[in-house]
């Protein structure tokens, strides 16, 4: 997408500047990069150990998880007013609800899930405090991100493979990889 975005823009003759663009951009959103990275490699993990319904219910606590973020980060003076607070306690507790009988409940796809949505919180307040600072457009920011993170993702990516080729080799090596095991 983020290839077919700068290529059928209408100003096609601009794709050299707009990558310019990216590139010098995409310092400040390293940090949000890596958070968006996160957030999708454990939501698809969340996904594959627990299910579409309880991986995205617990994505409901993601506004809970910004305000401890937001709060931990700029102090009582981001306090949101009492109203909003208040209105945070029902999503709390139907999150709670919802995931405590859950058929799909597992230990280690909640914590996946949960992981993403505080990853998800992380990058809301983090890509916020790299566009005030850079004062680019969301679409740029969105551009910024979305390259890092698919160099992050071609990197771990790489990693596994060069971890599965080397546990492949070593297998084959001791004998039980060559199908005499």
């Amino acid at each position: 997408s983020l290839m077919l975005g700068t290529l059928l823009h209408p100003k096609v003759s601009q794709c050299w500047n707009r990558l310019q663009d990216t590139i010098a951009s995409s310092g400040e959103f390293a940090i949000p990069a890596f958070f968006l990275f996160l957030a999708n490699y454990c939501n698809s993990v969340a996904l594959d150990r627990i299910g579409i319904s309880l991986a995205y219910t617990s994505k409901c606590i993601i506004p809970i998880i910004t305000v401890l973020l937001t709060l931990a980060v700029d102090g009582l003076d981001a306090m949101p007013p009492i109203p909003a607070l208040l209105s945070l306690i029902p999503i709390a507790s139907g999150v709670a609800m919802a995931s405590w009988n859950s058929p799909t409940f597992e230990k280690k796809g909640f914590a996946a899930a949960m992981l993403s949505s505080t990853a998800q919180s992380a990058l809301n307040v983090s890509s916020k405090r790299a566009l005030v600072k850079t004062g680019i457009s969301g679409l740029q920011a969105q551009q910024s991100m979305a390259s890092v993170a698919l160099i992050i993702s071609i990197a771990v990516s790489g990693l596994r493979s060069l971890k599965q080729r080397k546990t492949f080799n070593d297998n084959y090596a001791n004998g039980s990889g060559s199908g005499s095991g």
